[in-house]
Parts: C-alpha cells; sequence; structure tokens
C-alpha cells in the first residue's frame, strides 16, 4: 500500500503544524525584542530632551555682576544640575568710561544636567562676567 494522502484528506501533518508553530514565535520572539528596544531609545531620547531643555534654561539666565563663581547646584523638576565655573587665563577688559568701567573677565561654565536612565547631559561654554562698577 503506498504512504500518503488519499483524495479528500488534505489538511497539515502535525510536524507541519509544528514547524509553522516555531517559525512564528521565533518571529514574534524578535519583534517583541525589537518594540522594547524602540520603547526604551524612545525613553532616553525623551530625557535627554527633558535635560536639554533645562540646560538652555539655566544658560539663559544671565550671571549678575560681581556673582560668586563658586560650584551650584539644584533641581528642576526630575532633574538635578550642577554648575561650575572656572576662570580663563586672559587679561580682563575694561569696558565703559573711567568712572563707570566695568572689568570683564572670561570663564569657563561646566554644566551637568541628569536626564534619567539616559547619560548625564554635560554642557560647556565661556561666559563673560562683569564686577559691578
Amino acid at each position: 500500500m503506498k504512504r500518503g494522502r488519499r483524495r479528500g484528506e488534505d489538511g497539515f501533518t502535525l510536524l507541519e503544524v509544528l514547524v509553522a508553530l516555531a517559525v512564528l514565535a521565533a518571529v514574534s520572539v524578535a519583534i517583541q525584542q525589537g518594540v522594547v528596544a524602540a520603547t526604551a531609545t524612545v525613553s532616553r531620547a525623551a530625557g535627554l530632551a527633558s535635560a536639554e531643555r533645562v540646560a538652555r534654561s539655566l544658560l539663559a539666565t544671565p550671571l549678575e555682576p560681581g556673582a560668586s563663581l563658586a560650584p551650584r547646584s539644584g533641581t528642576v523638576g526630575e532633574h538635578r544640575w550642577t554648575m561650575r565655573f572656572e576662570r580663563l587665563p586672559f587679561a580682563p577688559a575694561r569696558v565703559g568710561e573711567a568712572d563707570a568701567a566695568a572689568v570683564w573677565s572670561p570663564v569657563r561654565l561646566r554644566l551637568t544636567v541628569t536626564a534619567g536612565p539616559a547619560a548625564p547631559l554635560e554642557v560647556e561654554t565661556v561666559r563673560l562676567v562683569t564686577t559691578a562698577p
């Protein structure tokens, strides 16, 4: 007798169904890992964008004349920040009339803002600070 399918008995064998389920499971796992990775990336990007807004806000605040250059720190929402200053080795410049001249000096400003699960956001810039006339 010949082994195989008889007429009217079309369908899948148990082996074919098991192979199809294994392929479906492998594809499902790959898709799930992709979704999890994408979600984590979006979360880190949102944290960095929020930290960048905090950094821009802090950098937009002018330094008061004669302000102390001691390190500063604080929190804005869920972000902690630290600001450090370092005088640069350039000669100060006098600007204005002799009696009301302001003395301007360059200062390196380093700002670090935590960004949640992402690495901290670090910004470095140079500012001019003045002493009160």
